[in-house]
């Protein structure tokens, strides 16, 4: 009887730590984003039509896992509904120039907004009980204000970083923006992952409360690559979890802008998706500024419903990462 009373308890402890997910893991607040040369990128991201973008100058940064604070140069942004915090650091030295000199600028966390520090001790304590760490936490004091951030080790198995921080600083820095708008009426519309092997990454979100990756293979048409006609084939993971589905790209044969990615920095985040009403317009509007189309296709029956169309555009000169430009028939 004991033994049953103890497997019971054990089940039941399993079964709520898993599936007690908060509900801020619903949205996602802000990306990190740590990048070599902000001027280029604040130029950059304006040059693709971004207008919603804030300097803030040179901020002070400590990192629970560096003894001493640096300084790093400071923006954020409004992307088509995307918060943004860009971070470039000064100093050949520290978390943030550790980060480049490993992968190079990219996305260094997604960030969920806690109602207040109780529902962050909460969520610390729940993540430890299903075995993941708080790997550090980050301070970023600038002048009217601070941001207290809560990174969890999850990385390597879930190939980027969770993080939390309090949603009453993050308003401070993103309440006086706009809605995203931008000249070429981009919408956010996707988070994707470029990733080698699906199976032990859902296995590890699953772990820890979160869908499991739903798979399935691309049947894409019209395929190009670097404007000549490719062969290109990958699977897709999707969880739809929250207000922004996550795509998992696992490329099946090059060429192909995944590979690229992880070629260049390792397996992450390697796009962002943006709806458009006329993907012609927008393509040529972005190859007229230096932005060109670098890998795209189409699916389903063109002219028919759930038909649809990509693009990859080559914004990784200004950050790391590419755009995606969807258009679905009817929409």
């Amino acid at each position: 009887m004991k033994k049953l009373i103890v497997t019971i308890l054990v089940v039941f402890q399993a079964f709520y730590s898993h599936s007690q997910v908060p509900s801020f893991y619903d949205h996602v607040d802000h990306v990190i984003w740590v990048v070599q040369d902000l001027a280029k990128i604040k130029a950059g991201w304006e040059q693709v039509g971004f207008t919603e973008i804030k300097d803030y100058g040179k901020v002070n940064v400590q990192s629970s896992l560096v003894s001493s604070s640096t300084k790093a140069l400071m923006a954020t942004a409004n992307l088509g509904g995307l918060h943004v915090v860009w971070l470039q650091p000064i100093k050949q030295k520290g978390l943030l120039a550790k980060f480049i000199q490993e992968r190079g600028d990219g996305i260094y966390g997604l960030i969920h907004a806690t109602n207040g520090q109780a529902d962050m001790m909460r969520e610390v304590d729940r993540m430890r009980r299903n075995k993941v760490l708080v790997e550090l936490r980050l301070t970023i004091k600038y002048k009217s204000g601070v941001l207290e951030y809560v990174l969890f080790d999850t990385r390597k198995q879930g190939k980027y970083q969770m993080g939390l921080v309090k949603g009453v600083e993050s308003s401070q820095i993103f309440s006086l923006g706009g809605a995203g708008e931008n000249t070429l009426g981009l919408e956010f519309s996707q988070f994707a992952f470029a990733i080698t092997d699906p199976v032990p990454v859902s296995d590890f979100w699953v772990g820890i409360g979160f869908p499991a990756l739903s798979i399935n293979h691309a049947v894409v048409r019209n395929k190009k690559y670097k404007g000549q006609p490719a062969n290109f084939d990958m699977d897709l993971g999707w969880q739809r979890h929250g207000s922004i589905p996550y795509e998992w790209c696992i490329p099946l044969s090059p060429p192909n802008v995944y590979e690229d990615f992880i070629n260049v920095h390792g397996e992450g985040l390697q796009h962002f998706g943006f709806n458009v009403e006329n993907m012609d317009e927008v393509i040529t509007a972005l190859d007229a500024k230096g932005f060109h189309d670098v890998q795209s296709g189409a699916w389903g029956e063109e002219g028919q419903p759930g038909s649809g169309r990509f693009a990859y555009i080559g914004t990784a000169p200004i950050g790391g990462v590419l755009v995606e430009l969807l258009w679905s028939y009817g929409q």
